[in-house]
């Protein structure tokens, strides 16, 4: 078996990743950052600014380094890198992931398709669970929300949402609800007989910021993932990662 590919995650806030954005030299955006920005009002501006500095810092490993990399910004497509990091960790050409979630964000990079999604939210906001799994959970799916306590119900729901938008990040495509329903994500340590290997892989990370804030953070890769570090998640008070498989329905 192959050893699983190289992946690196990134999590902070935006307004500090903002703020340091603001020492880079001038023209660290590439032309398509630049036209995508000048379209933006200015919250959005600064979203915008706060992802692509993170996307660049974590390619880079570190501040100094973060303005030789030099991203695309296609519309209705994930980022990519059009040039930096020959000889890196991640190959030449590394494939990127973002989500932005209530004020953070979240960046993935791997050496092959990754796909990563942010929830965050307070602890005491509640969604109607039976009418969104309804929408979008396959029937194991919903037999297993069933199985939770009001307590768990709504971040189990949370839970299974983050993996789906992760996975079809990590396929470059955006939400097919239809789909959605025919596949299941699973718990590794859960018993299952399959027909195949699994579709994907998924690992789930939950834990409660220094606002008390909820949070989710899941990350999808086709292949069995290796060990991820979370950078600039000193602030957010972890539980253990769970591992998860994607399988197709019959």
């Amino acid at each position: 078996m192959s050893a699983p590919a190289a992946c690196a995650l990134l999590l902070g806030a935006q307004a500090p990743l903002w703020a340091n954005a603001q020492s880079l030299a001038a023209g660290w955006l590439t032309d398509s950052e630049r036209e995508r920005h000048a379209g933006m009002r200015e919250a959005r501006q600064r979203e915008f600014i706060a992802c692509r500095y993170a996307m660049r810092l974590l390619l880079a490993g570190g501040h100094d380094a973060a303005s030789t990399w030099r991203l695309a910004a296609p519309r209705n497509a994930a980022p990519h890198v059009e040039q930096g990091g020959e000889g890196g960790i991640f190959g030449a050409k590394p494939r990127l992931s973002l989500s932005h979630s209530a004020g953070w964000l979240a960046c993935a990079a791997a050496q092959g398709p990754v796909g990563v999604d942010l929830e965050r939210r307070a602890a005491h906001r509640q969604r109607d669970v039976h009418a969104m799994a309804e929408m979008v959970c396959s029937p194991p799916e919903r037999a297993w929300l069933q199985a939770q306590d009001g307590a768990r119900l709504q971040h189990s729901l949370v839970q299974l949402w983050s993996l789906k938008e992760a996975y079809f990040k990590s396929l470059g495509q955006g939400l097919d609800f239809v789909r959605m329903r025919q596949l299941a994500w699973i718990p590794v340590c859960a018993a299952l007989d399959m027909a195949g290997p699994p579709l994907a892989h998924g690992r789930l990370w939950q834990g409660r910021d220094c606002d008390a804030q909820a949070v989710c953070l899941a990350l999808c890769m086709p292949g069995p993932l290796p060990e991820v570090a979370i950078s600039g998640s000193e602030e957010v008070h972890w539980q253990p990662a769970a591992n998860w498989r994607l399988v197709v329905l019959a």
